[in-house]
């Protein structure tokens, strides 16, 4: 795992959270490969982005309003050679000012590499034209409502399964009671069932 930073404060502080994670994978069985994993910043990601991203400015909505992101199968020459790669982005910013320490900060990251490695299994979304021909989005808008859920859901899982599950809670309760939260339902959900014992994976 690799920290992309050129602040030495930043730098230090994702490169102790990435030594204790980098430990967790090399446990798990079989060992996840991390030399394809890089970690950045909200000030810095877009060195590591093609402009021409299709999704950059939903992306960069996104990473504003909460503690990071994860991109899979990047492919950019300034990023790894331009080898397809998993770039996870993490707002610091946000971090300092909700006061994530050190545990929650590796919660959270352990968050992000879920959405790699404990994707929830996707239901295909029904069409929008019902059998009658006439335009009916309810299914459809309750089948992308659920996939989104549950991916975060899983993701919240691949944490608590290897040891910051309370961390990472503890993160969200910050982040809950914040002027920041915009999805309260879904954090609802996710927090429910990150008290609940055990996970999914």
């Amino acid at each position: 795992m690799t920290v992309l930073v050129s602040t030495s404060s930043e730098e230090k502080k994702l490169t102790q959270a990435c030594g204790f994670i980098e430990e967790i994978l090399s446990k798990i069985t079989p060992p996840i490969i991390s030399s394809n994993i890089f970690i950045t910043t909200e000030n810095e990601f877009k060195n590591y982005i093609n402009p021409s991203y299709h999704n950059l400015n939903s992306l960069e909505k996104i990473l504003n309003e909460g503690y990071g992101i994860s991109i899979e199968n990047i492919q950019y020459e300034k990023l790894n050679n331009g080898i397809k790669s998993k770039l996870v982005i993490i707002n610091l910013t946000m971090c300092e000012k909700l006061e994530i320490n050190h545990e929650e900060l590796i919660g959270i990251i352990l968050h992000e590499l879920g959405h790699f490695f404990n994707k929830y299994p996707e239901l295909p979304l029904p069409s929008v034209i019902n059998e009658n021909l006439e335009y009916d989005p309810i299914g459809y808008d309750k089948v992308q409502s659920k996939n989104k859920i549950n991916k975060e859901i899983y993701a919240d899982s691949f944490a608590k399964i290897h040891g910051y599950g309370d961390e990472l809670l503890k993160s969200m309760e910050k982040y809950y009671k914040s002027e920041f939260c915009k999805n309260k339902p879904l954090f609802d959900e996710r927090m429910r069932n990150l008290k609940i014992s055990g996970g999914v994976y």
